[in-house]
């Protein structure tokens, strides 16, 4: 006789772990270089703890211990319950022709959760919150050659996160197709405050919070059937992955507050849009003796297509960023501790769609990565990422970037069937 008995077993570890990295977001200091006032804020790029050590690219990386943001496909090799939780911290130089500034940040990261439904058909289900862009900057400037003497200091705080439910199936045992769908929110508070040299004058301060909402949906990719479909055994291990993003619609409520030494009032209450743009993106990776992963890719967005409610004024460019990476993976068989340890390297370089007095905002960075085993099914891995932003003239600050990422990923078996006679 045989009967089925299934066992459930929450993740309790790892759920307070994630309670803590949500509460833990706060910023170890304010501001920031100013590239971040335009457009919606600073594009952030993570697709996950792996991906973040192999210069970004993860459109065509698969497997099953992880959970891959960038290509939702790939979400069909998953073969357990896993949570990934990642925190990350930054260490900023900013240079311009007015002097040297530097920041230090502690922020959450992103927080995942995938759940295979059949693994026998590539149906994973996966939920996600990561940041889509993030605001921090500090503007100071003197107008002391006006009628009315004054110094004038604008900051911008904030970010627009994306919560995220994707889904996998595979349609053949070679092509994997993947979906998400994102709900964009997030509040950006920007405060201008005057500080008048003449004591008769009234100082005062300027607050515009703006509360964002919006959707958007994806559709990816992966096909690793080359050999079957060329012939060529050399190609077994190799992936292609694609993806692409509609635009979206954020609608805007912005609220404005006047405060002096003399009253405080709700000036106006407005309603704006911001259209985000069409992105697209191509990837390729190939895996060597079942070890080493070689990985690439290419992503653009149409930023000369898109629209930003209420921001300065900007010339806005399609954007697009090259990468690089390699991976020696953690061995498949039992072992020693060293022989579970994957090793990373990688290069991008991200020409950004902001353009300032005709010049554009480059950006170009390495990263290095490190994973290692946990008790049990917990793995945790450290990657840095370090590069240069802008040229430091006057009309671009450069800004030197230091940022290191740690994300934490337990694998549970939530359902087991067991035999019994």
């Amino acid at each position: 006789m045989s009967s089925l008995v299934h066992r459930v077993r929450p993740a309790i570890r790892f759920l307070s772990l994630a309670t803590l990295a949500l509460a833990a977001p706060a910023a170890l200091e304010a501001g920031g270089p100013t590239y971040s006032r335009y457009g919606a804020g600073d594009r952030y790029f993570f697709g996950s703890g792996r991906a973040y050590g192999m210069g970004l690219t993860g459109i065509a990386l698969t497997g099953p211990g992880f959970i891959n943001r960038w290509n939702p496909a790939t979400l069909a090799a998953i073969r357990s319950v896993l949570f990934e939780g990642s925190l990350e911290a930054s260490h900023m130089i900013v240079t311009d022709p007015f002097g040297t500034s530097k920041y230090l940040r502690g922020e959450f990261q992103s927080l995942a959760l995938a759940i295979p439904i059949s693994t026998s058909r590539g149906i994973t289900l996966a939920f996600d919150i990561t940041p889509y862009s993030k605001t921090r900057y500090g503007v100071v400037k003197d107008d002391l050659d006006s009628p009315y003497p004054s110094t004038q200091t604008l900051t911008g705080t904030g970010s627009v996160a994306a919560l995220s439910a994707s889904a996998s199936v595979a349609l053949t045992n070679d092509l994997l197709l993947g979906f998400r769908l994102s709900h964009l929110f997030g509040r950006i508070e920007e405060v201008l405050s005057v500080q008048f040299t003449d004591p008769g004058f009234v100082d005062s301060d300027t607050y515009v919070n703006k509360h964002h909402n919006g959707n958007m949906i994806a559709g990816s990719l992966a096909f690793s059937g080359f050999q079957s479909m060329l012939g060529i055994d050399a190609l077994k291990d190799m992936t292609l992955g694609f993806i692409v993003s509609s635009p979206s619609r954020l609608n805007i409520r912005a609220d404005r507050e006047f405060f002096s030494s003399f009253m405080s009032d709700t000036t106006l209450k407005t309603n704006g849009v911001t259209e985000l743009p069409w992105s697209f993106g191509l990837g390729i990776s190939y895996l060597m003796n079942n070890r080493y992963v070689l990985s690439g890719e290419v992503i653009s967005e149409l930023g000369s297509q898109a629209t930003y409610y209420d921001a300065p004024p900007a010339q806005m460019r399609n954007s697009l960023r090259a990468a690089l990476g390699f991976e020696r993976t953690a061995s498949q068989e039992a072992g020693t501790f060293w022989s579970q340890i994957s090793y990373s390297l990688g290069a991008a370089y991200h020409a950004s769609s902001l353009v300032l007095d005709g010049k554009g905002v480059d950006e170009v960075f390495g990263t290095a990565g490190i994973g290692f085993p946990l008790a049990g099914n917990a793995r945790v891995r450290l990657a840095l990422q370090g590069g240069v932003r802008g040229t430091g003239d006057v009309a671009l600050a450069r800004e030197s970037f230091f940022r290191l990422s740690v994300t934490l990923s337990v694998g549970e078996e939530w359902i087991t069937r067991i035999d019994e006679d």
